[in-house]
């Protein structure tokens, strides 16, 4: 073996030129696939930082009446589960949350938290790695506040301070005494920064779905029977509390599941399949190239026969050198990953779960070896057996009268162009899809302005803000004073910003149409400033909107989107009409509707339009809020302006989440653009490995050839007769695999529906279009050896052998 790597080593010196694009080929292909296995580990393969993640389980609640899908539970539900199952090992609950903290150099700052119950990092299996767990008398109302830390912030914040324990802190307004730090790198259930009990009252709203909750099984319980345990519970809430139960069930998920796995897996899939096709065509370039390189080397393989060397021993050394160029292109290819990597990462969205780590670790690297050792062995087999063929010395003799390179041997290299060809028209329509599916999603009205708009978010902590008309106040100041600055249009805020992802949802009843028990339409509520309306230019369609007033005094009175009238009031006027939150009994509960305006995304481009339902912000004053600010310039720089207004009006309060609404825009379609980017990048890669393989091809026959078009031209073939002979040869290679190609991409294509938005997987104009651009490329690829060809010297080409 060391004589034949010595040799393998010669060998592959002697020809650079080969060993560069055959090592340069493997490694485009083999990165990519290194990236996309980078990414797979992370969303799919790579087990959750915890204890036994594969028997933790999360909990979700479905209203398939409603349509709901994956919602939280409710706290009291939650109570009932963790005191009778008798399948589970435990339940934890809890819920994400923002803290203002008050900074040591007198700047308030914001952080990511999350209320826990209190045994929730003993049953994750996960220690402190200073001070201790909360405690059951911790997560109780009224019981004194405490406080764990995240190993980030303790060491930003505290400068690792060990006698942080005990201490208090500040959080929105409250004192915390800190008794834990957790360990680095650890921010369940995302990215928290700090955590606190959940501290919940069992008898609260039922109805209000505000927890998730996650449990772990018992030794030798199944999924199933966990389910099967939990579910006869709820069935039997179901019946004891009919108005908050009825039509509500729970499901058990994976947590992979739970976190958007179920959505990544059939992307994640798509791409692997793209990527492994992106190799094969680099596998098939390289198998041409050592086929190509083997007819030259047919007189050595010969005198290696004829010394002795079994087949297998040939076969052995050509391998040899195989693995090699696998090898050397796996290592720069595992470079390449890390690249390609960096540019994926770019384009996901900063606030990932502090689980999702895209590296090219170990196990990436373990596979990019698999990868090198497979492909060296696809790409160098077909070439070694044509090498080490019985029939060598006919090989030789073949050679030797016309310079081919052997029938048998030139139809493999044929096939393989085919096979190049059509792989490239498969990824090349599933790229110009994905492209035109992001297209689409651009073309679609937000329903909203979103030029010129800066937003931010802003959370009243601390007990001066409980009242109604202490928050009120606050904001109005804030609104006054923003609105008051240099180059501001308008000023605006609601509870959740369009397309910012968040909604908050709530059943309604409808005065005069009473609805079955459990069967309350939903509608997503929005509480928002008089003027929010006007600020992102919503159109109004019939009846007025808020007047100033209104916002801030209990006017009861809403406006509706054009989806909500059309639903519940078709052919109808619903001015007038009046509605309210499902289960209010109080006297004074209607809300008069004065206004139907246009529908706009709150959610998703790609998600139709809520039931939307605007109240005043007197009738849901929110803690959190977020402002906008239309101006008649850039937005962003006012942000140190609108802040100075918010901290004019309060000192310590904190604005977070600032960006623009162009760049919110922007960020809600990043997974379909990362998509397109990656189909294109994918598509681009094959186009020109296909190109690459199609030029090498008729090149290599035009040399072979020399001789025998010498001949044509010496009997009187024109020039043009031989560009046409050579061109043709291109052309034939690539209709047959554009034919192939474009029944395997009629089929690979409906795996796409899920992915695609206002395109067809089967749109004929991209699929004759991805062929026409093939179809150009083989006439390009062909023109240099057929021009090549048509300047041979009849004479010279006659004496060529």
């Amino acid at each position: 073996m060391t004589s034949d790597l010595k040799f393998a080593l010669r060998t592959l010196r002697k020809n650079p030129a080969v060993t560069v694009v055959a090592v340069l080929t493997l490694a485009l292909g083999i990165g990519v696939n290194a990236t996309m296995y980078s990414c797979l580990n992370a969303l799919l393969l790579r087990p959750f930082p915890y204890r036994e993640p594969d028997r933790l389980v999360a909990l979700r609640d479905d209203n398939p009446t409603k349509g709901i899908n994956g919602a939280w539970v409710s706290y009291p539900n939650f109570a009932e589960w963790r005191a009778s199952s008798r399948s589970l090992i435990g339940l934890m609950a809890f819920a994400g949350n923002s803290f203002n903290l008050a900074a040591k150099d007198g700047v308030p700052e914001q952080v990511d938290g999350a209320q826990i119950t209190w045994d929730t990092f003993q049953l994750l299996g996960v220690q402190p790695v200073l001070g201790r767990n909360f405690r059951i008398e911790e997560d109780r109302p009224g019981a004194e506040r405490v406080a764990m830390l995240a190993y980030e912030l303790w060491q930003r914040r505290f400068d690792g301070d060990r006698g942080v324990l005990g201490k208090t802190i500040s959080l929105s307004g409250d004192a915390y005494t800190v008794v834990g730090v957790m360990p680095p790198d650890f921010g369940f259930p995302n990215r928290s920064a700090l955590w606190v009990p959940l501290a919940l009252d069992p008898v609260q709203d039922r109805g209000s779905h505000s927890l998730n909750a996650y449990a772990r099984l018992k030794p030798g319980v199944t999924i199933e029977q966990a389910h099967a345990d939990l579910a006869s519970i709820s069935r039997r809430l179901a019946a004891d509390f009919p108005e908050s139960n009825a039509g509500w069930t729970l499901s058990m998920v994976t947590l992979h599941e739970q976190s958007g796995g179920g959505d990544y897996r059939s992307v994640l899939y798509i791409m692997m399949g793209a990527v492994a096709f992106v190799l094969l065509i680099a596998c098939a370039n390289v198998a041409n190239l050592l086929l190509a390189r083997a007819t030259t080397r047919s007189r050595e393989m010969a005198i290696r026969a004829a010394l002795g060397a079994g087949r297998g021993r040939i076969i052995r050394q050509l391998l040899v050198e195989s693995l090699m160029i696998a090898m050397l292109g796996g290592a720069i290819g595992a470079l390449f990953a890390v690249g390609f990597l960096k540019l994926v990462v770019a384009g996901t969205p900063s606030d990932r779960p502090f689980w999702m780590v895209f590296a090219i670790d170990r196990d990436t690297l373990l596979y990019t070896l698999a990868l090198c050792l497979t492909t060296g062995i696809l790409f160098g087999l077909a070439p070694a057996i044509q090498a080490s063929s019985g029939a060598l010395h006919e090989s030789l003799k073949e050679g030797g009268r016309s310079g081919g390179s052997g029938a048998g041997r030139q139809r493999l290299r044929n096939g393989l162009v085919i096979v190049e060809v059509a792989l490239s028209l498969v990824l090349l329509v599933g790229a110009g899809l994905m492209v035109q599916s992001f297209l689409k999603i651009q073309d679609v009205d937000p329903g909203f302005d979103r030029s010129n708009v800066l937003t931010m978010r802003v959370s009243l902590a601390g007990k001066q803000y409980d009242s109604v008309s202490a928050r009120a106040g606050f904001y109005k100041q804030v609104l006054a004073r923003t609105s008051a600055l240099p180059g501001v249009q308008q000023a605006a805020m609601i509870n959740n910003a369009p397309l910012s992802g968040s909604t908050n949802s709530s059943d309604f009843e409808i005065d005069g149409h009473p609805f079955p028990v459990g069967r309350s339409p939903t509608a997503a509520v929005r509480s928002v400033s008089a003027s929010y309306l006007q600020a992102l230019r919503i159109p109004l369609r019939k009846g007025r909107l808020f007047a100033e007033h209104e916002a801030w005094d209990s006017s009861r009175v809403t406006v509706i989107n054009e989806t909500m009238a059309s639903r519940f009031w078709p052919g109808a006027d619903p001015i007038g009409r009046r509605i309210a939150f499902n289960g209010d009994t109080s006297a004074n509960k209607w809300y008069t509707i004065i206004g139907v305006v246009g529908d706009v995304h709150v959610r998703r481009l790609t998600s139709p339009p809520d039931n939307d339902w605007y109240l005043p912000y007197s009738a849901m004053p929110r803690r959190t809020m977020t402002i906008l600010v239309k101006t008649a310039a850039d937005p962003a720089a006012l942000t140190a302006a609108v802040r100075d207004a918010v901290r004019a009006v309060d000192a310590n309060m904190p604005v977070f989440s600032v960006r623009t609404m162009q760049a919110t825009y922007e960020s809600s379609m990043w997974d379909r653009r990362l998509y397109g980017w990656m189909f294109a990048a994918f598509g681009s890669i094959a186009l020109v490995l296909a190109a690459v393989g199609l030029y090498s091809v008729i090149a290599y026959m035009v040399a072979q050839r020399t001789r025998e078009i010498g001949v044509r031209m010496a009997l009187g073939a024109r020039r043009v007769d031989v560009v046409r002979l050579v061109l043709n040869r291109g052309l034939v290679l690539t209709g047959a695999g554009l034919v192939i190609g474009g029944i395997a991409a009629f089929a690979v294509m409906r795996t796409l529906k899920g992915l695609l938005f206002g395109v067809s997987s089967a749109e004929p104009l991209t699929f004759i279009g991805v062929a026409a651009l093939l179809g150009t490329v083989a006439i390009v690829a062909s023109v240099v050896p057929a021009r090549r060809a048509s300047a041979v010297d009849p004479a010279i080409a006659l004496r060529n052998e």
